[in-house]
């Protein structure tokens, strides 16, 4: 069974092939934006996503995705009429896949208070958040250190999630080894072009059904 993953695209759209399941971690925004021109963002990015070709699409929003912070319940409303999975620090069940997302676990302009409500171990299959934890595919150059959460690292280790997608760290994109995946886009250097791919891989092995 096949799965997408993929974020930091930051208002490029890629190419993406065709799955069951489809996982953006958030970031589909950039730069600083008026509340109006984030609602417009959010409507067109949602609307090509909704037209990818997965079954199930799942979407945990980034620290520059600002209707989501500014508008939560409009947010979930439009994702709802894209027929996109909004996560926003819960659990859903897509056809034996649980699947818990959450855009929390760090800080940042639009979300200045830490949030840490995190499930009972053994509670999902697959993990979804925009920041990486602390020490894992997350290093950044420019600001020459790890940009991750500590306490997100903490509950990794001693929850061992089955899969865990982030970004939000774009030269941290790559595979550690599994279950630990860093599937951000977009090149750090050139704000025009996007680095890499999205990630495909078989999960048929992490669903508990």
């Amino acid at each position: 069974m096949k799965a997408i993953a993929f974020s930091d695209t930051h208002m490029l759209f890629p190419k993406v092939d065709g799955a069951k399941y489809m996982f953006y971690a958030g970031d589909y925004e950039s730069g600083l934006n008026t509340p109006e021109e984030s609602t417009a963002i959010a409507t067109l990015f949602l609307s090509w996503y909704r037209k990818q070709a997965g079954q199930y699409k799942v979407f945990v929003p980034g620290n520059h995705d600002m209707m989501f912070w500014q508008d939560p319940i409009g947010f979930r409303k439009l994702c709802e009429s894209n027929n996109i999975y909004l996560l926003d620090n819960e659990i859903v069940n897509l056809d034996g896949l649980r699947v818990f997302g959450s855009p929390y676990f760090y800080t940042c302009r639009a979300n200045p208070t830490l949030r840490l409500d995190f499930p009972q171990p053994g509670a999902f299959d697959v993990m979804v958040t925009h920041v990486p934890p602390k020490g894992i595919l997350d290093f950044a150059q420019g600001k020459m250190d790890n940009i991750g959460s500590q306490e997100l690292r903490d509950y990794v280790q001693g929850s061992k999630p089955k899969l865990h997608f982030f970004g939000h760290c774009h030269e941290g994109h790559n595979s550690l080894s599994s279950p630990f995946y860093n599937v951000a886009l977009r090149s750090r250097n050139n704000k025009k072009a996007l680095a890499n791919k999205p990630l495909s891989l078989e999960i048929s092995h992490v669903i508990s059904k």
